[in-house]
């Protein structure tokens, strides 16, 4: 699919659901700026400022593969998406962590040695955490590599998807960051479209070489 027929889709989705996804992109967010609240009143209190920032990392990527379950049931089935799939993935909390340390590391050396191979590694691994949500027996260096190799060949097409959000961006700007409420399952929701876009292409062009 073309990049405005993944946002078609996206809306497609969505209809009958925004106020369902709109609840659950917010709760997360909810959630996790009060995980950082706490995290900085702990830190005051011991005088260790940076406990916030650790806080944060430790629950912040299992609420990132909440939001990509969410995201991906509605671009999959979207009757089958609920509250609950934000709260689905603790049981991975240990592997989500892991990855988020690994990737960033990852990306980080890349940003260090020249800025470009680490733009290009942030796009080549962005997918590992549906491919985890997908795959939860998967390790976390095979959710990297599984992400890497579907993103041969996607990566300008995902920066594109990314940047024809700017002027939606600019426009809930306007609106005091309320219209990032829509705009946030709106891109979610594209996201988990181009992922399950870009799977089923890898799938389809295995099948034809085999």
């Amino acid at each position: 699919m073309q990049n405005y027929e993944i946002r078609a889709m996206a809306r497609k989705q969505l209809q009958g659901k925004w106020g369902l996804a709109l609840g659950t992109f917010l709760l997360i967010q909810i959630i996790l700026v009060g995980i950082t609240y706490l995290g900085t009143f702990i830190g005051i209190l011991s005088d260790v400022r940076w406990i916030a920032y650790i806080i944060a990392v430790i629950f912040t990527p299992v609420f990132t593969l909440g939001k990509c379950r969410f995201s991906l049931n509605l671009a999959t089935d979207k009757d089958a998406a609920n509250l609950e799939d934000a709260f689905s993935q603790f049981n991975l909390f240990f592997k989500a962590l892991g990855l988020f340390i690994l990737q960033t590391i990852i990306i980080y050396v890349g940003l260090i040695l020249l800025i470009v191979p680490g733009i290009i590694l942030s796009f080549s691994l962005s997918q590992s955490y549906y491919v985890l949500v997908e795959n939860p027996d998967k390790s976390i260096i095979d959710c990297l590599k599984e992400s890497n190799t579907i993103m041969k060949g996607y990566k300008w097409k995902l920066f594109c998807l990314y940047f024809s959000f700017i002027g939606w961006s600019m426009l809930a700007l306007l609106t005091c960051g309320i219209g990032t409420l829509w705009l946030t399952p709106y891109i979610e929701t594209s996201m988990a479209c181009f992922y399950k876009d870009i799977t089923k292409a890898n799938y389809d062009n295995t099948i034809e070489f085999q």
